[in-house]
Parts: structure tokens; sequence; C-alpha cells
């Protein structure tokens, strides 16, 4: 009986142990969290290069080449260019370029 109390005891020792020491980590995890969401959200989320990408598609028209036939990975029905440009400098190019070019959205 006295040895099962001390086993019953050691292990509530044990996770009393464990679960201090998630916490611990839980609060550096949150911690790290804050300051990473911090980081994110200092950054702009718009481009701020607009003459790169006209210059792109001023390039694509001038040369003749049709822009890309196949919307990129974030395209989703009923977005136009402008919805890409969170997502992805060159799918917003290629958006405008074929906008430009064919009149329509993919």
């Amino acid at each position: 009986m006295l040895n099962k109390s001390i086993q019953i005891g050691t292990l509530a020792l044990s996770l009393t142990t464990v679960f201090t020491a998630a916490n611990a980590n839980d609060a550096e995890m949150a911690e790290m969290q804050k300051q990473l969401n911090k980081s994110v959200m200092e950054k702009p989320f718009m481009f701020n290069n607009e003459q790169d990408v006209e210059r792109y598609i001023k390039l694509k028209l001038k040369s003749g080449h049709a822009p890309n036939v196949r919307p990129g990975r974030h395209w989703r029905q009923g977005y136009t260019c402008a919805d890409l440009r969170a997502h992805s400098l060159s799918e917003y190019a290629h958006c405008l370029a074929y906008y430009r070019y064919h009149g329509r959205y993919w």
C-alpha cells in the first residue's frame, strides 16, 4: 500500500512538472507569436513598385506575346487583378497583362 502511494505521488509530481513545463512553453510560444504578428503587421500589404508592373505589361504588349493563358494558383472565380496584389506581384502583373491583352479576366 505504501509502495502504491509512493508511485501515485511520483506520478502526480511528474505530471505537475510536465504541465508546468508545457505552460512555460505555451507562454514562450505566445510571446513569439505576438512578436511575429507585430512584424508582419508593420509591413505594407501593397506592392510599392507599380512602375515595375507597368513596365512588364508594356513590354509584354509591345512584344506581341500573349500573356499567360492560365491563372496563377491564387486566382479564384470572381476575382479581379486587384485581389491578387496581396498574394503575388508576378500573378498580379500577369493578370493585368492578360486583362489588357484580352479585355477580360481568366
